[in-house]
């Protein structure tokens, strides 16, 4: 990828932008992008997903072929803001050609799987024009996955810029427990159960006892150090395959390069805030969680639950439910389930992370130039939904 001018030097700017960006191949001056990176986290503490531990395991595993560059807004030293931008020439329907740019991600779905959320560009405020500035020339489509509503750019979408179109992709809350609220209510001789609706407590109650019955006594293990939770990676990761595929699903451990994406980060970067939990009553494996964990905030990112004879025994909502009393132990702040209203996460939740009800956490959104050819794909779009609703 080049930049608006040329490689290596500052980009000039419109005249209502005075913020100089450079472009570091990520590969090349991989010294120069961590340094930036680092000093964005160390000032700015933002999410597990643009941490330095995720960004540089990400950077490892994608090929160097990539059309990817880190957009720096000032020194290399002590920038203003920066992001990723992966760029892809991409033939929609095999007739015209469109150029994309993608924040944070490559716009290759093999490797943009991961499914990043509480996407966002680390650094002060930025204005659109600023931010837009950073994209390199030519550019029709600028994709914002899994955008942090509460963050930049992420705040913005109601405010498009003049001359652009914006397209709303997803807008989902993010379920999440109060730990806060957990470490009262224990205060007060309660539990976190009783935070719950009456339905989703008399079930994990119950699967509790019926556990306990069949197998013994429960237990909660951590993995305590990387080679420990290379195993219970692997565990997870054969017992989701196996519930997936018996679904008639694919599952996601079953591509080789996600799978090695998280071993690698388990055994660089387990210290950074790697959780992974399992469950066991006896000898029975009821359950393995992997969680990020940074800023007082716990990250559900991926389970193995295996699936069980008995229907009455929900080891999902047990997995989870020993997770948050430990992790309110542990003195962590929230216990964020991510992204998605399925109803496990609404039933465990004690609310969503945005402020309002009304509000969505996490958006995917697109930024689109008035191209032609994009406009007749949308008009194109919109007659065939008004044709054939039901598809």
């Amino acid at each position: 990828m080049s930049p608006p001018d040329s490689a290596g030097r500052t980009a000039t700017m419109a005249a209502e932008v005075t913020l100089p960006w450079r472009w570091l191949d990520p590969w090349r001056e991989a010294g120069e992008v961590e340094t930036a990176w680092r000093s964005l986290e160390a000032r700015f503490h933002p999410p597990w997903f643009l941490r330095w531990a995720w960004v540089e395991n990400w950077l490892a595993c994608l090929p160097p072929g990539l059309d990817l560059r880190l957009a720096v807004a000032g020194s290399v030293t002590e920038p203003e803001a920066a992001f990723f931008i992966g760029r892809r020439r991409r033939w929609r329907h095999g007739l015209f050609p469109v150029r994309e740019c993608h924040l944070n991600a490559t716009g290759y779905p093999t490797y943009d799987n991961l499914w990043i959320e509480y996407n966002a560009v680390p650094g002060r405020s930025l204005a659109w024009s600023e931010l837009l500035a950073a994209l390199p020339a030519g550019w029709d489509e600028f994709h914002l996955p899994g955008l942090d509503t509460a963050a930049l750019p992420g705040h913005a979408l109601a405010t498009v810029p003049p001359g652009l179109i914006g397209i709303s992709r997803k807008a989902i809350p993010s379920p999440r427990v109060d730990l806060e609220a957990v470490r009262r209510r224990q205060a007060e001789g309660g539990d976190y159960l009783d935070l719950l609706g009456r339905n989703t407590r008399s079930q994990i109650r119950r699967s509790w006892r019926l556990a306990e019955e069949t197998w013994g006594p429960l237990r909660l293990e951590e993995a305590a150090d990387p080679g420990e939770g290379a195993v219970f990676l692997d565990r997870l990761a054969a017992i989701h395959q196996e519930s997936w595929q018996e679904r008639g699903e694919a599952g996601v451990f079953g591509e080789e390069w996600f799978l090695d994406f998280h071993r690698r980060l388990v055994a660089r970067h387990f210290d950074d805030g790697i959780q992974l939990l399992a469950l066991r009553a006896g000898d029975q494996e009821l359950g393995y969680l992997y969680n990020l964990v940074a800023n007082g905030r716990v990250l559900f990112y991926q389970c193995g639950i295996p699936r069980l004879e008995d229907n009455r025994i929900k080891p999902g909502l047990m997995a989870h439910a020993a997770a948050i009393r430990h992790n309110a132990a542990r003195g962590e702040a929230l216990y964020d389930f991510l992204g998605g209203d399925t109803r496990y996460k609404q039933s465990l939740a004690t609310g969503a992370a945005s402020s309002s009800n009304d509000s969505a956490d996490l958006a995917w959104f697109i930024l689109q130039r008035p191209r032609l050819s994009l406009r007749a794909e949308a008009l194109a779009r919109s007659l065939k939904r008004r044709l054939f609703p039901s598809r």
